[in-house]
Protein backbone atom coordinates (compact mmCIF):
# COMPACT_ATOMS: atom_id res chain seq x y z
CA UNK A 1 0.00 0.00 0.00
CA UNK A 2 1.45 3.38 -1.01
CA UNK A 3 1.74 6.47 1.13
CA UNK A 4 -1.14 8.17 -0.64
CA UNK A 5 -3.50 5.28 0.13
CA UNK A 6 -2.40 5.21 3.76
CA UNK A 7 -2.90 8.95 4.14
CA UNK A 8 -6.31 8.76 2.52
CA UNK A 9 -7.37 5.97 4.89
CA UNK A 10 -6.06 7.90 7.90
CA UNK A 11 -7.83 11.06 6.79
CA UNK A 12 -11.13 9.22 6.50
CA UNK A 13 -10.70 7.68 9.96
CA UNK A 14 -9.93 11.08 11.51
CA UNK A 15 -12.98 12.62 9.86
CA UNK A 16 -15.11 9.83 11.29
CA UNK A 17 -13.70 10.47 14.79
CA UNK A 18 -14.36 14.18 14.44
CA UNK A 19 -17.98 13.57 13.50
CA UNK A 20 -18.41 11.23 16.46
CA UNK A 21 -16.86 13.70 18.90
CA UNK A 22 -19.08 16.47 17.54
CA UNK A 23 -22.17 14.37 18.20
CA UNK A 24 -21.05 13.62 21.76
CA UNK A 25 -20.32 17.29 22.34
CA UNK A 26 -23.77 18.27 21.10
CA UNK A 27 -25.41 15.78 23.45
CA UNK A 28 -23.42 17.04 26.42
CA UNK A 29 -24.19 20.64 25.55
CA UNK A 30 -27.89 19.85 25.60
CA UNK A 31 -27.77 18.77 29.26
CA UNK A 32 -24.84 20.72 30.65
CA UNK A 33 -24.56 24.28 31.85
CA UNK A 34 -21.10 25.76 31.64
CA UNK A 35 -21.63 29.41 32.49
CA UNK A 36 -19.08 31.85 31.09
CA UNK A 37 -19.44 33.80 34.36
CA UNK A 38 -22.37 35.49 36.07
CA UNK A 39 -24.71 34.27 33.34
CA UNK A 40 -28.42 33.50 33.51
CA UNK A 41 -29.04 30.33 31.53
CA UNK A 42 -31.61 27.63 30.99
CA UNK A 43 -30.36 24.55 29.13
CA UNK A 44 -32.80 21.64 29.28
CA UNK A 45 -32.53 21.32 33.02
CA UNK A 46 -29.88 23.41 34.80
CA UNK A 47 -30.98 26.91 35.73
CA UNK A 48 -28.86 29.75 37.12
CA UNK A 49 -30.17 33.22 37.89
CA UNK A 50 -28.52 36.33 36.53
CA UNK A 51 -27.35 37.20 40.04
CA UNK A 52 -25.45 33.92 40.50
CA UNK A 53 -21.81 33.22 39.74
CA UNK A 54 -20.99 29.92 38.03
CA UNK A 55 -17.27 29.59 37.32
CA UNK A 56 -16.23 28.73 33.75
CA UNK A 57 -14.81 25.37 34.84
CA UNK A 58 -17.76 24.44 37.08
CA UNK A 59 -20.38 22.02 35.80
CA UNK A 60 -24.12 21.89 36.52
CA UNK A 61 -26.04 18.85 35.28
CA UNK A 62 -29.60 17.59 35.31
CA UNK A 63 -32.40 19.44 37.08
CA UNK A 64 -30.11 21.77 38.98
CA UNK A 65 -31.30 25.15 40.23
CA UNK A 66 -28.81 27.82 41.33
CA UNK A 67 -30.32 30.61 43.43
CA UNK A 68 -29.71 34.35 43.59
CA UNK A 69 -26.32 35.57 44.82
CA UNK A 70 -25.02 32.01 45.07
CA UNK A 71 -21.62 30.90 43.80
CA UNK A 72 -20.47 27.69 42.14
CA UNK A 73 -16.68 27.89 42.17
CA UNK A 74 -14.00 26.41 39.94
CA UNK A 75 -14.09 22.69 39.11
CA UNK A 76 -17.15 22.17 41.32
CA UNK A 77 -19.84 19.78 40.08
CA UNK A 78 -23.54 20.07 40.90
CA UNK A 79 -25.95 17.42 39.62
CA UNK A 80 -29.74 17.41 40.02
CA UNK A 81 -29.55 19.60 43.12
CA UNK A 82 -31.01 22.82 44.49
CA UNK A 83 -28.55 25.50 45.61
CA UNK A 84 -30.29 28.12 47.74
CA UNK A 85 -29.88 31.88 47.60
CA UNK A 86 -26.49 33.09 48.81
CA UNK A 87 -25.02 29.58 49.07
CA UNK A 88 -21.46 28.70 48.04
CA UNK A 89 -20.15 25.50 46.48
CA UNK A 90 -16.38 25.84 46.64
CA UNK A 91 -13.63 24.58 44.37
CA UNK A 92 -13.76 20.89 43.47
CA UNK A 93 -16.81 20.10 45.60
CA UNK A 94 -19.24 17.48 44.28
CA UNK A 95 -22.94 17.86 45.04
CA UNK A 96 -25.35 15.20 43.78
CA UNK A 97 -29.10 14.99 44.28
CA UNK A 98 -28.93 17.24 47.32
CA UNK A 99 -30.53 20.37 48.71
CA UNK A 100 -28.24 23.18 49.85
CA UNK A 101 -29.99 25.77 52.01
CA UNK A 102 -29.80 29.53 51.70
CA UNK A 103 -26.46 30.92 52.84
CA UNK A 104 -24.95 27.45 53.31
CA UNK A 105 -21.39 26.56 52.29
CA UNK A 106 -19.89 23.37 50.91
CA UNK A 107 -16.10 23.44 51.33
CA UNK A 108 -13.49 22.68 48.70
CA UNK A 109 -13.40 19.03 47.58
CA UNK A 110 -16.29 18.14 49.90
CA UNK A 111 -18.91 15.62 48.81
CA UNK A 112 -22.69 15.82 49.23
CA UNK A 113 -24.86 13.00 47.92
CA UNK A 114 -28.60 12.70 48.54
CA UNK A 115 -28.16 15.05 51.48
CA UNK A 116 -30.01 18.02 52.95
CA UNK A 117 -27.96 21.00 54.11
CA UNK A 118 -29.83 23.56 56.21
CA UNK A 119 -29.71 27.33 55.95
CA UNK A 120 -26.31 28.86 56.82
CA UNK A 121 -24.90 25.38 57.51
CA UNK A 122 -21.27 24.57 56.73
CA UNK A 123 -19.61 21.42 55.40
CA UNK A 124 -15.84 21.67 55.73
CA UNK A 125 -13.30 20.96 52.99
CA UNK A 126 -12.93 17.29 52.02
CA UNK A 127 -15.83 16.29 54.26
CA UNK A 128 -18.39 13.73 53.09
CA UNK A 129 -22.13 13.84 53.71
CA UNK A 130 -24.06 10.96 52.12
CA UNK A 131 -27.74 10.36 52.71
CA UNK A 132 -27.73 12.55 55.81
CA UNK A 133 -29.32 15.76 57.07
CA UNK A 134 -27.43 18.79 58.39
CA UNK A 135 -29.45 21.28 60.43
CA UNK A 136 -29.51 25.06 60.11
CA UNK A 137 -26.22 26.74 61.15
CA UNK A 138 -24.67 23.33 61.91
CA UNK A 139 -21.01 22.66 61.07
CA UNK A 140 -19.32 19.51 59.78
CA UNK A 141 -15.59 19.72 60.41
CA UNK A 142 -13.11 19.35 57.51
CA UNK A 143 -12.45 15.75 56.50
CA UNK A 144 -15.35 14.38 58.56
CA UNK A 145 -17.74 11.70 57.33
CA UNK A 146 -21.47 11.92 58.05
CA UNK A 147 -22.88 8.45 57.34
CA UNK A 148 -26.23 7.66 55.70
CA UNK A 149 -29.23 8.14 57.95
CA UNK A 150 -27.46 10.48 60.37
CA UNK A 151 -28.89 13.86 61.41
CA UNK A 152 -26.74 16.71 62.64
CA UNK A 153 -28.96 19.00 64.76
CA UNK A 154 -29.05 22.73 64.19
CA UNK A 155 -26.16 24.87 65.46
CA UNK A 156 -24.00 21.87 66.44
CA UNK A 157 -20.43 21.02 65.43
CA UNK A 158 -19.74 17.43 64.42
CA UNK A 159 -16.38 15.94 63.51
CA UNK A 160 -14.65 12.62 62.90
CA UNK A 161 -15.22 9.43 60.93
CA UNK A 162 -17.97 8.68 61.58
CA UNK A 163 -18.85 12.18 62.70
CA UNK A 164 -19.88 12.69 66.33
CA UNK A 165 -21.03 15.68 68.36
CA UNK A 166 -18.15 17.92 69.48
CA UNK A 167 -19.84 21.04 70.75
CA UNK A 168 -21.81 24.11 69.66
CA UNK A 169 -21.12 25.35 66.16
CA UNK A 170 -19.16 28.57 65.65
CA UNK A 171 -21.17 31.70 65.03
CA UNK A 172 -22.46 31.73 61.46
CA UNK A 173 -23.01 34.83 59.36
CA UNK A 174 -26.73 35.17 58.76
CA UNK A 175 -26.40 36.53 55.22
CA UNK A 176 -23.03 35.78 53.61
CA UNK A 177 -21.69 38.62 51.48
CA UNK A 178 -21.40 37.34 47.91
CA UNK A 179 -20.47 40.70 46.42
CA UNK A 180 -16.88 39.59 45.79
CA UNK A 181 -18.07 36.46 43.98
CA UNK A 182 -20.40 38.49 41.78
CA UNK A 183 -17.67 41.09 41.09
CA UNK A 184 -15.32 38.25 40.19
CA UNK A 185 -17.96 36.88 37.83
CA UNK A 186 -18.28 40.23 36.10
CA UNK A 187 -14.51 40.45 35.65
CA UNK A 188 -14.16 36.93 34.24
CA UNK A 189 -17.01 37.63 31.80
CA UNK A 190 -15.13 40.51 30.18
CA UNK A 191 -13.75 39.98 26.69
CA UNK A 192 -10.12 40.51 25.75
CA UNK A 193 -11.01 43.76 23.94
CA UNK A 194 -12.72 45.12 27.06
CA UNK A 195 -9.70 44.27 29.21
CA UNK A 196 -7.35 46.02 26.76
CA UNK A 197 -9.59 49.10 26.76
CA UNK A 198 -9.67 49.20 30.55
CA UNK A 199 -5.89 48.81 30.68
CA UNK A 200 -5.52 51.73 28.27
CA UNK A 201 -7.87 53.83 30.39
CA UNK A 202 -5.82 53.07 33.49
CA UNK A 203 -2.57 53.98 31.74
CA UNK A 204 -4.17 57.21 30.51
CA UNK A 205 -5.33 58.20 34.00
CA UNK A 206 -1.86 57.60 35.41
CA UNK A 207 0.29 59.16 32.70
CA UNK A 208 -1.72 61.78 30.79
CA UNK A 209 -2.29 65.30 32.02
CA UNK A 210 -5.23 67.37 30.80
CA UNK A 211 -2.96 70.40 31.15
CA UNK A 212 -1.11 69.20 28.06
CA UNK A 213 -3.40 67.02 25.97
CA UNK A 214 -7.14 66.41 25.85
CA UNK A 215 -8.21 62.79 25.94
CA UNK A 216 -8.36 60.91 22.66
CA UNK A 217 -6.29 63.29 20.52
CA UNK A 218 -3.43 61.61 18.62
CA UNK A 219 0.04 62.77 19.54
CA UNK A 220 0.73 64.02 16.02
CA UNK A 221 -2.05 66.61 16.37
CA UNK A 222 -0.58 68.23 19.48
CA UNK A 223 1.51 71.30 18.74
CA UNK A 224 3.88 73.30 20.90
CA UNK A 225 3.76 77.06 21.41
CA UNK A 226 6.19 77.52 18.51
CA UNK A 227 4.13 75.44 16.13
CA UNK A 228 6.14 72.23 16.24
CA UNK A 229 4.75 68.81 17.03
CA UNK A 230 5.23 67.88 20.67
CA UNK A 231 5.88 64.17 21.36
CA UNK A 232 3.28 63.06 23.85
CA UNK A 233 5.38 60.66 25.93
CA UNK A 234 7.79 63.47 26.85
CA UNK A 235 5.23 65.96 28.16
CA UNK A 236 3.12 63.18 29.63
CA UNK A 237 5.93 61.81 31.70
CA UNK A 238 5.95 62.27 35.49
CA UNK A 239 8.93 64.65 35.10
CA UNK A 240 6.83 67.32 33.39
CA UNK A 241 3.83 67.12 35.69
Amino acid sequence: VGWEEMLAALSGALRGCAVGLQRVGNQLSATTLRADASVAAVVQGPKATAAAFVAPTAVCLGETVVGDKSAIWYSASVTSSVVGDGASIFDGAVVTKSQVGAGASVGANARLSEAVLGACAFVGPSASVVGASIGDKAHVAPGSVVAPGMTVPAAELWAGNPAVFVGPAPVTIEEPDQSLALAHGEETAKTYDVLIEEDDDHWDRVHRSDDYFPRGKPEAEHESAVGGVVPGPILNSPITK
